[in-house]
């Protein structure tokens, strides 16, 4: 499990014990820090911290802050750069500028982040959006499905237009701070809102059961993929080395399968380590595979290289129907064959055989009739 998604985890788990804690979200980078915008940190009253906003840097300061909005405080936007004397102070050196919302999760915010992150862990995409300006800094407003949860108690119109928005920016994937009139209005910047959009992560397709693919698989989980083994196997596939898989699926790749649409326009087709299957789709399974080395082939003749070891062999495993629609230059530029020049085809030669006809010699030194 990633970071962030360890930290989603203990924000559920803490609301769901009761505790009382406050949370440091990392709303907007200038420059270069360390970790994007929507990193969070949890701090509770009794000191318990978990996750990260900037890798180290300014933690201590926030747990301060922390600690005076849950003694009573107001919730505060805090700025720290390399110019400020705290920043060099808390060991702020990446040379940016960061701006961190320090708020607690109170009776009135937890309903939105319980259905947002619910949500998140589920594989939906949802958006969490957060009030940054007045006396209501902190509020937060969840949309999940195209429905809206909680409210930033300004009014309405601010509900509203940061709901709409909010779900164009989430089918986008993207997290930023959009201005608001003090009304709710779209065209003013009184107000500040914070819109964090979890959307759904990109997937990862691997093909074949070997130990690359399990490496690749536990990787690609810890920085967000949806990872996905596919090998037609089943005996390799259900090893425990691939637990880090979200998904296993057990059939050859086929872009023309109904299960296989989604990834037909995200992944790019490659041969698994073995064929073994004896299905009779197997062939129209393969073809991808054939069109890839029509191309590969077609590319080595055009640069001088090609042996009439790989042409035979080449030859042999495709037709010359899937070797046109490739576009091999072997079958799009087929010259006629030359006129033989052995003695048995000549036109002299049948010329001169007569009207009862005879065998052709086998001893080619044998004369031949002018």
């Amino acid at each position: 499990m990633n970071p962030e998604a360890a930290t989603r985890e203990a924000t559920l788990r803490w609301i769901t014990e009761g505790r009382r804690f406050a949370t440091a979200v990392l709303v907007e980078v200038l420059g270069s820090a360390p970790l994007d915008p929507g990193a969070t940190m949890l701090i509770d009253e009794k000191g318990a911290i978990e996750g990260s906003v900037t890798g180290g840097c300014v933690e201590g300061a926030l747990v301060e802050e922390a600690q005076r909005v849950l003694a009573g405080g107001a919730p505060v936007v805090k700025t720290y750069g390399i110019s400020d004397e705290l920043a060099g102070d808390v060991g702020l050196m990446c040379g940016g500028t960061v701006r961190i919302i320090v708020s607690e999760v109170t009776e009135d915010v937890a309903p939105a982040l319980v259905a947002a992150l619910l949500a998140e862990a589920e594989g939906r995409p949802a958006a969490i959006a957060t009030l940054l300006d007045g006396p209501n800094t902190g509020r937060r407003l969840a949309i999940v499905d195209g429905e809206t949860t909680g409210e930033l108690g300004v009014t309405e119109l601010l509900d509203r237009s940061v709901s709409r928005e909010a779900a164009g920016l989430l089918a986008r994937g993207v997290t930023l701070i959009r201005r608001y009139g003090s009304d709710g209005s779209t065209m003013g910047d009184d107000l500040r809102v914070h819109v964090l959009s979890y959307a759904t992560p990109p997937r990862l397709i691997v093909f074949g059961a070997i130990d690359f693919s399990a490496a690749v698989a536990r990787l690609a989980r810890d920085i967000g993929y949806h990872v996905t083994i596919c090998d037609a196997r089943r005996p390799f596939l259900q090893s425990g080395r691939f637990e880090a898989a979200h998904e296993l699926v057990f059939e050859w790749p086929d872009p023309t399968s109904t299960a296989w649409s989604w990834a037909s326009a995200t992944s790019s087709w490659s041969s698994p380590t073995t064929r073994s299957s004896t299905s009779p789709r197997s062939s129209a399974r393969c073809a991808p595979e054939r069109a890839t080395s029509a191309r590969s082939v077609a590319a080595t003749r055009r640069s001088g290289v090609a042996s009439g070891c790989w042409n035979r062999a080449w030859r042999r495993r495709t037709s010359s129907a899937s070797r046109r629609r490739a576009g091999s230059t072997s079958a799009r530029r087929r010259r006629p064959r030359p006129r033989s020049r052995c003695w048995a085809r000549s036109s002299r030669y049948r010329r001169a055989v007569p009207a009862d006809g005879w065998a052709r010699p086998r001893d080619r030194s044998a004369a031949v009739p002018s």
